[in-house]
This record gives C-alpha cells, structure tokens and sequence, in this order.
C-alpha cells in the first residue's frame, strides 16, 4: 500500500492489517452518517466515494494478507525426510548416516534420500510416501541466531540434525524442545540449566 493510502486512512506505514481494517470501518460509518444526513445532490458522491473506498479497501487487504503470508513463510522451514523420520524413531541416526554415505557415494547421478531408504529397506514405499506428505505439512522456524537450540548448534552442544529432530519431536508430540533433547539423551536437565 503506497503512502497516500496511509495517508488517507490517517495511518503510519507500517500499519497491521487489523489497524488498517479498523480505520477503514470508522472512515466508511462516517461516510454513511454523512450521507444520510446531507442534502440530495451530495448523495450521489459521497455513495459514489463509499463504493471505490470498498474497492480499494479490497486490493488492500489482499496485499496485505499477502505480504503478511510471505513474511510468515519466510520465518519456517521445512524439516529434512531424514530428520523427521529420526524424530519419530522411524529410522535410527545410523540408518540415517549409511544413507547420506550412500547418496554421496553415488556421483553418477542424484538419488533422492527416500529411494534410498526404500531400496536398503529401512521403510516402505507406503512410509516414504507418508513422510513426503508430513513433510510438506510441518513448519520449523527458520535458523536465527538468537533462538536457543541455535545457540547449542553453535557451541557445538548437538549438531544440525539433532536440533531439528528434536524440533520435529516438539512439534509433532506437544513436548518443549528442552524435554526432548533431554529425552533423547542429548543432553542433560543440569547441561541445559548451567548455559540457561
């Protein structure tokens, strides 16, 4: 939405769709108080102004829903097939590492991880395709630096992998992510209460 749209709704820019919805409902119960107690010929204009007021108003909360579901988008990723599987004690970290061995092992061409799997008969075609679609479901937040697990990445307290299962544990049984990666033996209540 550009400035004068702001502007017009007597908004700063950066603005939430709720405020800007808000102020839309006053400026429209205002038009409506005005039309019906103006004289005829102002009439005409001010339903006129109501109606392109709707239309625009329209465009802009669609932009905004936009904007606000790219930028929710951009804070999630997805879990890795190997990740999520370990989580739910599908296939074991080692399993998971004699894969990834395969895969590199095999520069000829590209095979995607879960063909792997299939193939050393770690999980079912069934499986796979189960995991593919839970995948494409789950929504991990993205790596900062500020959120703790990431802190433990960097002091080299789990790895990458671990994290992100215990991510996948967290979101997917209800668990706080402390109480999986000390369920996982990972780590330990009296590790994690020293650094936090």
């Amino acid at each position: 939405m550009n400035t004068a749209k702001y502007l017009l709704l007597g908004l700063p820019e950066q603005a939430s769709l709720a405020e800007i919805t808000s102020a839309y409902r006053r400026m429209m119960a205002a038009l409506y108080f005005a039309e019906s107690s103006c004289s005829c010929g102002a009439v005409k204009c001010i339903a006129d102004a109501r109606d392109e007021i709707g239309k625009a108003f329209e465009h802009w909360q669609f932009d905004m829903m936009q904007e606000e579901d790219a930028q929710t988008e951009q804070e999630y990723c997805r879990p890795k097939l190997g990740q999520l599987m370990v989580a739910t004690g599908l296939i074991s970290f080692e399993e998971l590492d004699a894969v990834l061995e395969i895969q590199a092992n095999t520069k000829h061409e590209h095979i995607p991880v879960g063909e792997i799997m299939v193939a050393c008969g770690y999980v079912t075609r069934q499986q796979l395709e189960y995991y593919l679609r839970l995948q494409e479901q789950l929504k991990l937040p993205s790596d900062k630096p500020e959120r703790w697990g990431q802190r433990l990445v960097e002091l080299g307290m789990v790895t990458e992998d671990q994290l992100k299962v215990a991510l996948v544990e967290q979101k997917t049984t209800g668990s706080t992510l402390r109480q999986a990666l000390i369920s996982r033996g990972w780590l330990t209540a009296d590790v994690l209460d020293r650094i936090f």
